[in-house]
């Protein structure tokens, strides 16, 4: 007999001992709620359809994962000083290492140009880490007031997309409601909406370039 999806639920969290508390707070919502063997049957017999064999414990391993990068994406306001600050010193260094002698020398690190567009680079990446306005491929514009269930929710999107070959709308919207505590129901109706704006926005982009 074929096992439940809360069975492997259970499973999932008792094999995995060093789970975060609030990954082990997200598998005990799921497997505490109602429509969690129901969605998942329709999700797996999607998937199939579509060629695709998708383990429980992996598509439990993809949501979490998921959760956890909206949710880091949402904390990038709290370390953004700090890294601006960095970024700030590395441009400057590297500004500092191009500057040529002041006695006429030759350069005191023959590699200082290789040096300095290494910071750059690093400064780079550090200031787009934290920017408070930018793209997630696949989904929504992020912004400072972005709410991370939503870009949660377009994340799941894209991933029941590629499973499955189809936009699952109301299983993604139970995923988010089990996600996110005390966030309220998430209706399929707003998951289209945000998914058609998602769409809508590649398809400007790509007519721009």
């Amino acid at each position: 007999m074929t096992e439940s999806f809360k069975a492997a639920l259970v499973s999932y969290t008792e094999a995995a001992p060093g789970l975060e508390p609030k990954d082990r707070a997200h598998l005990q919502r799921w497997s505490d709620d109602d429509r969690a063997d129901e969605e998942w049957q329709t999700i797996d017999r999607a998937a199939h359809e579509h060629g695709l064999l998708i383990p429980p414990n992996v598509f439990i391993r993809e949501i979490l994962a998921i959760r956890r990068v909206t949710e880091a994406i949402a904390c990038r306001g709290k370390y953004r000083d700090r890294y601006r600050t960095y970024a700030e010193k590395m441009h400057e260094v590297a500004q500092f290492l191009r500057e040529p002698h002041p006695a006429g020398m030759p350069p005191t690190l023959p590699e200082s140009e290789e040096l300095a567009r290494m910071l750059e680079n690093a400064a780079g990446v550090f200031r787009m880490e934290v920017d408070p306005s930018r793209d997630v491929p696949g989904v929504v514009k992020v912004t400072r007031e972005s709410d991370t269930p939503a870009v949660f929710t377009n994340q799941v999107s894209n991933y029941l997309k590629e499973i499955t070959g189809r936009w699952l709308d109301d299983q993604a919207a139970v995923l988010t409601e089990i996600a996110f505590e005390a966030i309220g129901d998430v209706e399929s109706e707003r998951v289209k909406w945000l998914r058609r704006k998602v769409k809508r926005n590649i398809a400007v982009g790509k007519s721009a370039s």
